[in-house]
């Protein structure tokens, strides 16, 4: 048994809690979002760095888009930053995330949590697993919280290429699509489309 997310390295470790794992299509319909100059500048010149591991990427690639998307979306979300979701030590299932989205306005996070971003430095299925452990991490801490959300969408990352993937219920369902960060309009636009679901869904959040 793991002993924290990253403990959850192949499919079969979160077929033992209990998921299904599926590839699908999950975004046949995305409306591109013209990034805002000061991104494109900003990642430009922080493309210039040595980008060699996962926390500069995270710093330099990663914080900052999402970022944007919270600056869109303020009244509807929050962006943390390496919280530390402890949620079941006996199932592995405790940890921190590098980043997260919650529908709550505060300064601490309060339930429902909606989307996990997690930053890989090479390869962006490899982080499934652990990525599908903080999600149903995140499912059981809004439930504990009575903020039950059905779909909850998460991403993994190398700055460079966006891997999403979504649990609802006891299913995990992995994006068949990988998205670049040379077409950051389109990367922007599934991001804000998951957003919009939560804004036009807030307790529901299905996508159906």
């Amino acid at each position: 048994m793991a002993t924290s997310y990253s403990g959850f390295t192949s499919i079969d470790s979160i077929k033992q809690m209990g998921l299904q794992v599926q590839r699908q299509g999950l975004f046949p319909k995305i409306q591109p979002i013209v990034p805002d100059d000061a991104l494109i500048a900003s990642l430009t010149k922080n493309r210039r760095l040595p980008l060699g591991n996962e926390k500069v990427k995270s710093e330099m690639l990663v914080a900052p888009i999402l970022s944007e998307i919270w600056s869109l979306n303020e009244s509807a979300c929050t962006l943390f930053s390496g919280y530390v979701l402890d949620v079941n030590s006996e199932q592995g299932l405790t940890g921190r995330c590098d980043f997260l989205f919650s529908t709550v306005n505060s300064i601490v996070v309060e339930a429902p949590i909606i989307a996990i971003v997690e930053a890989k430095n090479d390869n962006v299925d490899e982080a499934v697993p652990q990525c599908a452990a903080q999600l149903l991490a995140s499912q059981i801490f809004n439930e504990r919280n009575k903020h039950p959300t059905p779909t909850l969408y998460g991403a993994t990352t190398t700055g460079f290429e966006w891997l999403f993937m979504n649990l609802t219920d006891s299913k995990v369902t992995v994006d068949t699509n990988i998205y670049q960060l040379s077409n950051l309009s389109e990367l922007l636009g599934v991001l804000q489309h998951i957003i919009n679901i939560y804004k036009e869904h807030p307790l529901a959040a299905n996508p159906t």
